[in-house]
């Protein structure tokens, strides 16, 4: 299982807009709803996250990865057979992924930040 984090404040502009483009229309639909804009680049933060810890699983490109929602409005990715949880709080959103377990709420590891555990820190996420 690996954990990462980013805080939304160390994205430019352009790397969230970079990071809205990757998403599908389903999600970008869901994220453009939103009133807040913390909270919408929160959500575009940790999708970029899902993204890039799937990516290294797997070794596919962000770009090849799906990500859906359920009936429920829950993300899944519609092509690898991956357990993943996103979620955010305050300025960080957080995924933790795994290939063989369930993961329990990603929102726990954002109060252990840097307490311990395998944190990888992309503050550079989106940059080439």
């Amino acid at each position: 299982m690996k954990i990462y984090s980013i805080n939304v404040n160390d994205l430019s502009d352009e790397e969230l807009r970079l990071g809205f483009e990757q998403m599908s229309d389903e999600r970008k639909e869901s994220v453009m709803r939103m009133q807040n804009k913390k909270k919408r680049n929160l959500r575009i933060c940790a999708d970029a996250l899902c993204r890039k810890a799937i990516s290294e699983f797997y070794g596919v490109k962000t770009d090849e990865i799906q990500i859906a929602l359920s009936p429920f409005g829950k993300p899944y990715i519609k092509n690898l057979p991956v357990y993943f949880s996103i979620s955010h709080s305050g300025d960080f959103a957080v995924c933790g992924a795994s290939i063989t377990e369930q993961l329990q709420e990603a929102k726990k590891w954002v109060e252990k930040k840097n307490k311990g555990g395998k944190y990888m820190h992309y503050g550079k996420l989106l940059r080439g």
